[in-house]
């Protein structure tokens, strides 16, 4: 039995070594592949629908697309800790059915109790990506400007607008960060008191053979301890997706295509110009305005040549 106890951990321990490791792989494969459909939308999206965004902005919702792969982590995590409850529920079903029943109640009580936490995480987090949204707007755009800044005398607004967004966020992650601190403990306190209820309502209504009964409980106690773990584990995974809800919902609106305009693709790809490129007759006019910026324009740009444009302003 030893032998088998010994030989099961370390197949234990390889399966879950190769489980991680496929696990980091696929995370950082979705997470590199998500930006990279990201800044493609970015590029790809018509000048006036782009514009329609601080520069900012568009650096963070490229970053936020990234948060996709903390599914796979936690998907990975949620499948480990479900094998192992069903291995454990087993071995618990096996050694006494009404216990095992007492235990599922313990777990359920732990699970309906915890259950008002995910609205206000889920609130809190809707607030945190909000904030990390703004900060990272005001701080691309203000620092990218800082001779403008100081002929306008406005760093001191500047710092204090980053500074501001930056504050809303961090307040709403240390209010997150309290809630989730306080789970733990009240996880601990319930099942500490659950598996010395298991004790003495089993020597109690044992009677003369307790002798015989206890030493039963002792080792359904341990089996508890063990499964305790992984029905944590099972809980977290449910805060977690809801953390991740509000900025999968943020990722998704940018990335929906259904509600924007792109530019046109296609055309005749050339490696070189030859001889020259002629424009005859051509007029333009920006999205959503009926003045032509252009009207019957005509000129050719030779080979190896430089042609300035130069408008009514006197601007090139």
């Amino acid at each position: 039995l030893v032998g088998i106890a010994v030989v099961a951990q370390i197949i234990k321990s390889l399966l879950t070594y190769s489980s991680t490791v496929t696990q980091v792989i696929l995370s950082y494969g979705m997470q590199r592949n998500a930006q990279d459909k990201a800044t493609e939308h970015v590029m790809n999206m018509a000048y006036h629908e782009i514009s329609r965004y601080p520069s900012g902005q568009l650096a963070s919702l490229v970053d936020q697309s990234g948060i996709v792969s903390d599914i796979v982590s936690e998907v990975g995590k949620a499948s480990r800790a479900v094998l192992m409850s069903v291995s454990y529920l087993c071995v618990m079903v096996l050694m006494s059915t009404m216990l095992t029943i007492s235990a599922v109640f313990i777990f359920g009580i732990i699970w309906v109790g915890l259950t008002r936490i995910t609205g206000l995480l889920k609130e809190l987090s809707a607030k945190t990506v909000e904030s990390e949204i703004r900060t990272w707007r005001w701080t691309v755009e203000y620092l990218n400007a800082p001779r403008l800044l100081r002929i306008f005398d406005s760093t001191a607004s500047a710092e204090k607008r980053i500074k501001g967004a930056r504050l809303q966020r961090v307040m709403a992650e240390r209010k997150s960060g309290v809630i989730w601190a306080g789970i733990l403990p009240a996880f601990e306190v319930v099942t500490v008191f659950g598996a010395g209820l298991f004790l003495i309502m089993g020597y109690v209504l044992a009677g003369d053979s307790a002798i015989e009964v206890v030493p039963k409980l002792f080792v359904f106690v341990l089996v508890f301890f063990r499964i305790k773990p992984q029905i944590k584990m099972l809980n977290d995974l449910r805060f977690s997706i809801v953390k991740l809800l509000p900025r999968l919902e943020v990722v998704g609106e940018f990335l929906k295509t259904s509600d924007k305009v792109f530019g046109r693709k296609g055309g005749v790809p050339f490696r070189r110009l030859h001889e020259s490129i002629e424009f005859r007759s051509v007029s333009f006019n920006y999205p959503g305005v009926n003045s032509e910026a252009v009207v019957d324009l005509e000129f050719i740009l030779p080979r190896g040549k430089t042609v300035a444009l130069v408008g009514a302003s006197g601007a090139g």
